[in-house]
Parts: structure tokens; sequence; C-alpha cells
């Protein structure tokens, strides 16, 4: 009995000891503990709702779903991330510039990204174009980072101030304590801030410091801890990279710019200059939204149908600007408002009462125009002519095919003056429509609209006028001037213009489209125009 009993016991144990095994639950991976910098926009930060955010936030949680390894995210100040990593509480740093004493310190992984670091210079001074001249200035820093080491590198007599976080530099820098400061590329969240740091410190007079490759850092003696981060991060496919450096940035690091699609043949607005150079007002206003974000922009020639497909095909980044309204739309985003163009009818020879006349008359118009409802409700015995150039619709009103045709102003009377067609032509300032500009983009391309809109904000409407009086003629087609004061005069200025006799003007009576003798005998021309609107 006492034999069946230890045969039991036995065979008790050969069967249960693989049944345990089998049934053994293994228990969780414990979180991995990551510290961060909390205002290091757009690259690590705390959101509004304080939430973790950014690109090396991004790449860290599809570092976690890729090897399945639970994260911790805590964010602090720059220099207390730092002493979080020193003292322990913290297993990771999310990605810190490599410097000589941080790798003295610490142990890092492979750089997972790179911050381009620079020195913004006041406009006052624009001609420091060295280290060695800055010498005589503080220039303001966040404790802790990269930039004083770099910067020591570069000339070791700089002095420094410095300041908690990123937040109190960039206020410090508003407040007009510092006249140099060093940051990585990249915008800032707060509008007002973003512009008075834009006006004061023109990307023009940044000086470039380092292109700096950031990477994870671990307390030394944890190479076991590298190598599984290092692991995890080449999992990580590039494509995922690349989508993430467009949300936040904009575009692509390694690109480090975008490319812009430009109709031709649309001057004043975009077109080639007889140096073989884009220009026009468009053209101008992102050379200025460039100058301000200190983003390289590449201009793509095309027609305007084509320079559409660009943008939604992705072979470039964004559209300069296209007419859309609520009924006639590309399936584009719409990521800023750059304009409004004011269209009018442009009729071939004179009409005392043009309108009146021209029931049953066949008129131009460009198909990808919005305002083509609106016309048919103002002229609705009007027949309607499709036309894809103002050069067919002008050949066709000179061979008698149409009567005229409606098109944006300003493109339209540029046309007419340096074709020599100016005295031909009757502008009809009775009929008129307005057309929204739109910077397109694609839809999904949420990080280039965001970078877009906060360089937009940065151009100030004198900025603005200025450009639309550099390249449109006539004031009537302004929209950032337009709203713009005239210059207030006292009573008594006021009452000694009064007392002036009427001046007399001369003209050359044979000179168009300038000026000219009309068939009434009357001045006409632009310089006629001109005179009138001053008058």
């Amino acid at each position: 009995m006492k034999s069946l009993t230890s045969l039991l016991s036995l065979l008790c144990v050969l069967v249960c000891l693989p049944l345990d095994a089998a049934t053994q639950v293994q228990s969780p991976a414990k979180p991995l503990v990551i510290v961060m910098g909390e205002d290091s926009y757009p690259y690590q930060f705390v959101d509004d709702a304080g939430q973790p955010q950014g690109i090396l936030v991004d790449l860290w949680q599809e570092w976690s779903r890729v090897n399945q390894r639970p994260i911790t995210l805590v964010a602090r100040h720059w220099n207390d991330s730092l002493k979080q990593l020193k003292e322990g509480k913290a297993d990771v740093h999310l990605a810190l510039a490599l410097t000589p004493e941080r790798e003295a310190e610490f142990e890092f992984a492979k750089p997972i990204s790179r911050i381009d670091t620079y020195l913004y210079l006041h406009s006052e001074l624009r001609h420091k174009d060295s280290f060695e001249k800055l010498l005589p200035y503080r220039i303001g820093i966040v404790k802790g980072s990269s930039h004083e080491s770099d910067l020591k590198a570069q000339e070791s007599g700089l002095s420094f101030a410095l300041y908690p976080g990123r937040d109190a530099l960039l206020k410090a820098v508003s407040r007009g304590e510092i006249k140099v400061f060093a940051a990585m590329e990249g915008y800032l969240r707060d509008r007002q801030l973003a512009r008075s740091i834009a006006q004061q410190y023109p990307t023009a007079n940044r000086m470039l410091i380092k292109h700096s490759p950031v990477a994870p850092a671990v307390a030394k003696g944890r190479q076991a801890l590298v190598a599984e981060i290092d692991s995890g991060f080449a999992q990580i496919t590039p494509e995922f990279i690349v989508q993430t450096q467009r949300r936040w940035l904009g575009y692509r690091a390694d690109q480090h710019g975008i490319t812009v699609a430009m109709p031709l043949n649309m001057e004043p607005f975009s077109d080639l200059g007889p140096d073989g150079l884009p220009h026009g007002l468009y053209v101008d206003i992102w050379h200025k939204w460039s100058a301000k974000t200190g983003v390289p922009v590449e201009f793509v020639a095309g027609s305007m149908n084509s320079t559409l497909e660009q943008v939604k095909q992705g072979i470039v980044d964004a559209h300069i600007g296209y007419p859309e309204s609520d009924d006639l739309s590309s399936g584009l985003k719409r990521a800023w408002h750059l304009h409004t163009q004011s269209s009018r009818l442009f009729l071939k020879g004179q009409m005392e009462s043009p309108l009146a006349l021209l029931d049953g008359k066949r008129l131009g118009i460009f198909p990808s125009s919005p305002y083509i409802t609106e016309l048919k409700q103002a002229l609705p015995k009007v027949q309607l002519k499709y036309f894809d150039s103002l050069d067919a619709m002008v050949n066709a009103a000179d061979r008698g095919d149409i009567s005229g045709f409606v098109s944006p102003s300003a493109w339209t009377q540029h046309y007419l003056l340096t074709h020599g067609l100016w005295a031909g032509y009757q502008q009809a300032k009775a009929l008129q429509f307005s057309s929204d500009i739109y910077v397109l983009t694609r839809r999904q391309d949420d990080g280039l609209t965001q970078r877009l809109i906060a360089g937009f904000n940065l151009l100030t409407r004198e900025e603005l006028a200025a450009l639309e009086n550099k390249w449109m003629l006539n004031s009537d087609d302004h929209v950032y001037s337009r709203d713009q004061s005239r210059l207030p005069l006292s009573q008594a200025e006021l009452g000694y213009l009064e007392s002036l006799p009427e001046l007399k003007v001369g003209y050359l009576k044979d000179w168009p489209p300038f000026e000219f003798k009309d068939e009434q005998g009357q001045f006409a021309g632009i310089n006629a125009d001109v005179m009138t609107r001053v008058a």
C-alpha cells in the first residue's frame, strides 16, 4: 500500500510540473520612465491639455507600440529633466543634443533626429557676422541646454544670461532684456510673441551654431538598455519618421525647405522675369514668408491646371495661390487666405452704356472663375464662352468672336499694357467680382498647413501693402492698403489747400497707353486715370 501511495505521488509530480509551467503567466514589463523637456516646441513639449507632444514624443510612442514595451513620459523644465536622469528618477531622457560634457556623464543611444540651432541677433546688430563680434553681448540661453557648450567651442570668451526654460527666455527677448539669444529652429505657438520676435530678430540676421544630432540618454553603465533602445528604433519604418517630421515641421528634415507650385503668365501675380527667376506679388509674399520663418522656398513653374495636379500628387508641397469659393473647389485644403482679386468686364472698343448693349452678346470667361454664377445672374441674357488662357480670350475679342471678357483686373491691365492693347479696350467698372485666393495644400499635410499659417501670421499689413503698391498699378485692386487711413490734415491746412488756384497739367496727345487725346478730345490713358484719382 505504501508503494502504491509513493507511485501515485510520483505520477502526480510528473504530471503536474509541466501543467504548472504551461499555465504560468509572464508578468508585464515594467514601464520605462522617460523624462522630457516641457517647452521645446515642436520637438518635446506639453500642450494646453497637459499632454506630452512633439516629434520626439511621437517617435517614442511608436517605439513603445512596435516593441510592445510600455513607457511613462514625465515632463520637466529642461535643467530639471537632466537632474531627474542624474538622480535615477527616470530610466531615459527622451533625447539630448550630444556634447562632450554630456557624453562624459551619460550613455547615449543612436541619434533619432536632428535639430539645427541658431543665434538670433536683434535687427540693430545686423553687421555682427561672427562669434567674435558678439563678445560684448550677453547671450540668452536655456539653463542646462547644449547651447553654452556649443557656443564656447566657437568662441570661449562669450558670456551668457541663463533662463529656466524656453518660454522664460523668449519672454525676456520680447521685453528687450537681451539682444542675442540661442534657440533651435522651429516656430512659436504664441502668435503675438512670434510676431514680436520676428519683427525684432529677422532670420536673415541669425547665425548657425550647429547641426545637432539628438539621441536618447541613460545613466552610465546601462549598456543593455541602450541596446534595447537602439533595437527598438530600428523597427520603426522610414515612412513613419518622414510622416512625423512633416506633421510637426511641415517638411522633411533632410529637405530643409518647401516647394511651391507657381502658374506662369499671370503678372503681376506670378511669372518668370527676364532673368528667368520667379517674380510677382505672390512670389514676393512667399519670399517674405520665407524671410520671416527661415524656411527656404523653391518655386516650380507650370500652367494653372498642372500646378494644381502637382500639389494633389505630392510633387510639390503647396500652391502659391488659387481662386476658390463654395461653388468651386479644387478638393485641396485652403491653408491660408492669401489675397483677394478683383475681376471686371473688359469690352473691345468703346461703348457709352456698355451693360445695356450686351444682351445676346458673347463674353469670354475662365472655367475656374469662382464668380460664374454671379455673372449669369447679373447678365442673364449674355452667352458665356470658356477659355483656358488670357491670350485666347484677347485673340477671340480681336477676331470679333466675343464682345469682351471678364477676368482678373490687375492681370488683364498688365497684359493689355505690355501688349500695346490698352487703348483698344474699355473697362466696365460697374460690373465687378471678387475672388478669394488661397494657398492650397493636401488635406493630410496638417503639419505643413500649421507651419504655413504660423509664418503668414508674422507678416504685417503694412508689409503686404508695400508689396501691393510695388506690383499693382490700380489702387482699386488693392486689398491690404485699401483700408489705410489718409494723412490727417488740420482745418487750417484744408483751408489753405482750398484757397489754391486750379492746377493746369500738360500731357502728350499721342503716347498711348500712358497718355493721349481720345476720340472725344479728352485726356485719356493710364496717367489720366492716376490724375483723376489723385484729384
